[in-house]
Formats: structure tokens, sequence, C-alpha cells
């Protein structure tokens, strides 16, 4: 038998800061790749796309951004040896796991605003809250587990408690929290038969909750980042933005206006696995291996101040990657206009999807080793499918 116990403490920063010599607002460009350039999509006068838009930049307008974490780790396992009935042997393993993690965020604009432009004209601004917040998360885990081989077949198994707890921490109260039970498992099973070339067979099917609390909580503390979105009326056309010219709320999105499901559920993954091992000849070996990962109870942010009935499709043309008409590559598009009186009534609910989410894939290895020299030929394919917000 062995007994095993240990602790760790750990202090992470990361600090990202603006540029040196910034002077001014983050700018973003709306819609600045169009370039109407009939039947030659690559050139205009001998200048190619890029050069023709080469001064415009469409990256998200800056932030910056730092964050705290202090983390304490302590887990204790005994794992025990034992001789069962039918000649089995069991590696049985105990153990528990504690884990509590304090984090602290900030982030800030320049001037706390951002400017957007439609293709170089004024058309927007947008307020940023500075963001200065702390969460906490503490979690208890314990676990069993037996490794159990009867001759050629081996069998694990698993299961596993978990709680969790995370609070939103503020001056002046107690802040929001939430709390997660669960449970997980895990059955395996592995069947070798033959000497010289064996073949090995495998499976395995497992039930995990998913680490999604602090997400969670972060996403609704008060002090935490949002925005306001208003029309822009530059009306001495200088491109820089003075109050008296802000106009019209058109969105509002971030943490002042989000809040926390009370029927939110902890998310959980269920994945299936098999396994083919073949030893061949001349030291080569060649494993088949397939899988399907599922997600379910998925995090997800709902708009429920602007509902999906508050738009109107409506055609668009695209005129394709190439920024250009008359290719081949342009189309006409449904996009969705909203409703002007639902303007910047935006609310959101961070609730759990009621569609699940999944990747998978298989994968072939042929390998051979020996003394100095190891080498692999590998092919797999994969795919993962989730629906995403609207």
């Amino acid at each position: 038998s062995v007994f095993d116990t240990g602790a760790a403490f750990t202090i992470g920063q990361t600090d990202s800061g603006f540029q040196p010599g910034v002077d001014k607002p983050g700018r973003q460009e709306l819609f600045p790749g169009f370039v109407d350039i009939p039947l030659v999509p690559s050139a205009e006068a001998g200048k190619s796309i890029v050069a023709l838009l080469n001064h415009a930049w469409t990256g998200a307008a800056p932030l910056a951004e730092s964050s705290d974490d202090r983390r304490l780790q302590a887990r204790t396992q005994l794992q025990v040896t034992l001789d069962g009935p039918a000649a089995s042997h069991h590696g049985l393993a105990f153990g528990t796991n504690l884990e509590w993690l304090k984090t602290h965020d900030r982030s800030r604009a320049y001037q706390d605003i951002h400017l957007r432009f439609f293709r170089g004209s004024p058309n927007s601004v947008q307020l940023v809250n500075p963001a200065d917040f702390s969460n906490t998360e503490t979690l208890i885990e314990g676990y069993v587990s037996d490794a159990v081989s009867i001759g050629a077949l081996g069998l694990s198994l698993a299961v596993q408690a978990q709680w969790a707890h995370g609070r939103n921490q503020m001056p002046d109260s107690e802040g929001s929290a939430l709390r997660w039970a669960s449970v997980g498992a895990h059955a395996g099973n592995r069947y070798q038969i033959g000497n010289r070339y064996p073949t090995a067979f495998g499976a395995s099917l497992s039930h995990r909750p998913r680490a999604a609390l602090m997400r969670a909580i972060k996403a609704v503390h008060p002090n935490g980042p949002s925005i306001s979105t208003h029309f822009w009326n530059d009306s001495n056309q200088d491109g820089a933005f003075q109050p008296v010219e802000l106009g019209v709320r058109t969105k509002v999105e971030g943490n002042a206006f989000s809040s926390l499901d009370p029927r939110l559920k902890q998310p959980y993954s269920r994945e299936v696995r098999v396994e083919v091992a073949q030893r061949l000849p001349a030291a080569f070996s060649l494993k088949l291996l397939g899988f399907r990962h599922e997600q379910h109870q998925v995090l997800a942010l709902t708009n429920t101040g602007v509902p999906s009935s508050a738009y109107d499709p409506v055609l668009v043309f695209d005129p394709g990657n190439d920024g250009a008409t008359q290719t081949g590559d342009e189309a006409w598009l449904i996009a969705y206009n909203q409703h002007p009186q639902t303007l910047g009534q935006d609310e959101y609910l961070v609730t759990n999807t009621p569609e699940a989410a999944f990747s998978e894939g298989y994968e072939m290895h042929l390998s051979r080793a020996s003394s100095r020299l190891r080498w692999e030929l590998a092919f797999s394919q994969y795919r993962a499918v989730a629906r995403p917000a609207p």
C-alpha cells in the first residue's frame, strides 16, 4: 500500500497595457474591405486589393487588462494492491482533492470609449465600463477507483463526487453565490488475445462534470466589464468624440446587464472510446481509435430583453471573400434588422442551452521503435459540432 499527500500554493499575474505613445481611443472600422472592382478581383490600375486596404485596421478596439490569481491545492491518495477471487488482481485507489481559487481582474479602455467608423465615416461610440472585480471558488472532490486484471482481461472502474462553491466578492455586501454538487463515473475494459503478435481490444464510457462555475459567476459580477453602444453624431466632422455628440443607445452587453438563471445547472460531458491495437512483425505496431465526446447543459447567454421576434429578415448583397463584384463568388444573404423601439433594451441570462455539443473522430497510428529510433505515421479525421448563440 502507498499513502501519498501533497499541497501547493500558486501565485499568477498577467498584465497587458497600452502600447507606449497611445494618445487616442481605440478605433474599429466596420466593413472597410468592400472594394467594387468589376470583373478583375485582384487588381485595379496595378494595385492589389491588399494595397488598396492596407490603411484599414479591422481588429477589436483594444483593452488594457490585468489579472491576479491565488490558488491553493491539496490532495491525498491511498493506493492498495489486493488479490481477489477468480485469480483477479485489484489496484484500489481512494483520494480527495481540495482547491481554493481567488481571482482579481481589471480592464479599461483609453478614455473609457471605443470609436466605430462605417467605411471611414463616424458611426457609433461605445462607452466602456472600467472593470475591477474579484471572485472566489472552492472545490472539494472525493474519488475511488479500481484497476482489475483477470488474465488477459483488464477492467477500470472509477466514481467521483464533487462539490463546488463560487462567490462574487463585493466591498459592501456578500455578493452572489453559486453551488454545484455532482457525481462522475468511468468504466473501461481491455482484452488481449494472441502471444507472438497480440491483438488488444479496448472500450470505455465516462460521465464527468465540467469545471464551469468560475466562468458563470464572472459573467454576472456587477463590477465586471460592460459596454453601451450609442449612435454618434459627429457634428463638427473632426473624427473625435465629444460627450455632446452622444446619440441614442442602440445596444448594451456585459456584466452590468447579465444575471444568473436561478435554475442554472452544471455542464457535464459523456465520452465513448473504442480502441484496437495490433502488434506486427519487425517491431511494428498498429493502433485504431474512435471516440465521441458530448457536452450537455452547456452555458449560454440568452437575450431576454430583445427576443428573436424583434428582428425582420432582409436580403443583403455579399461580394464574397475577394470584396469584388462580378467575380463569381457573390451572393444574396439573409440578415436581420432589429426593430428600432427595441434598441438598447438588451438583458442577458446566463443559462443552459438545450442542445448538446459534440465532437467525434477516429485516428490511426502505425509506429516502429528500436533502441535508437522511433517513428510514427498517423492519420486522423475529426469534427466538432455545436449550435452557437444567435
